[in-house]
């Protein structure tokens, strides 16, 4: 077979496997919001009774908040599926610093993340702060296969851009 056209068919066909790898598929899809629920303890591991949870997006918005019951539970409900970071505002109205990784809800899912609250200056509620908007912290939120889709959709994408731009007909001499 002629190797341009065995180039070409290998293209069409990552292309036609990348679209169907990444279309939903309906009857598959879980049409109930995520739920996100956990316990919130302060620096010495006591129940942070009456704090506020904030779950925010990569803008910064407020996506959803909810109040610490006497024992420290707070719950989440009717989210939409994406990744979020996390704060807490304590019953003094102090913005704390929370020792936990954004946090990433599937459709559907029900997800637990219980929160301590440190005891921190300035420049360590800086760098909480970072973290939460980090690539690291993006991919680390998510699951292996996901993870697995990313890499393989990377190489699948430079395997085209290479087949695009490769070209092995030999240039045209001047006459």
């Amino acid at each position: 077979m002629d190797p341009t056209k065995l180039r070409a068919a290998v293209a069409r066909l990552l292309i036609a496997a990348l679209v169907i790898a990444t279309a939903p598929i309906p009857a598959l899809a879980d049409e109930r919001p995520a739920r996100l629920e956990g316990l919130v303890v302060d620096a010495q591991g006591r129940a942070a009774a009456g704090a506020t949870v904030y779950l925010f997006d990569d803008a910064g918005a407020t996506r959803a908040e909810a109040v610490a019951s006497p024992e420290g539970l707070y719950s989440l409900s009717n989210l939409a599926a994406g990744h979020y970071g996390m704060s807490v505002r304590t019953t003094e109205g102090i913005l704390a610093p929370v020792a936990a990784a954004p946090v990433r809800v599937a459709q559907g899912e029900l997800v637990r993340r219980d929160l301590k609250l440190v005891e921190a200056d300035a420049a360590t509620v800086d760098r909480a702060i970072a973290a939460n908007y980090s690539f690291g912290s993006w991919f680390g939120g998510l699951t292996g296969a996901e993870k697995a889709g990313v890499i393989v959709g990377f190489i699948a994408v430079g395997a085209l851009v290479y087949t695009a731009f490769d070209d092995d007909e030999p240039a045209a001499s001047p006459m």
